[in-house]
């Protein structure tokens, strides 16, 4: 996990998107809550995008984030994935999350 796949990182509300420029193959999503600020994620869903077509698909549902979550899932291409925080405060700071393929 020492070279993340590039992605631009967007936050809108609850949800956090990773967008590739190219579709990618990929088949992790790494999150990090700020802990010095109090841990504020208590579950969480992540959502792929399918890169040909067809709606987007759950391929991971947690709780919790704290210092660091591996979500691991099948390998898949897309352009696009959404994290969403289904239950936490309103507040929650959560660092730019990051996709691999790990093989």
């Amino acid at each position: 996990f020492s070279r993340p796949l590039p992605g631009e990182v967007t936050r809108e509300g609850n949800t956090h998107t990773i967008s590739f420029a190219e579709p990618t193959l990929l088949d992790h999503v790494v999150m990090q809550e700020e802990v010095e600020k109090g841990e504020h994620i208590r579950e969480f869903q992540v959502y792929i995008h399918p890169y040909s077509y067809g709606r987007p698909i759950l391929v991971y549902c947690g709780m919790t984030v704290g210092h660091k979550h591996i979500c691991r899932f099948p390998a898949v291409t897309t352009k696009r994935i959404d994290i969403v925080i289904t239950e936490g405060d309103e507040t929650h700071y959560l660092l730019p999350p990051t996709a691999y393929y790990g093989g």
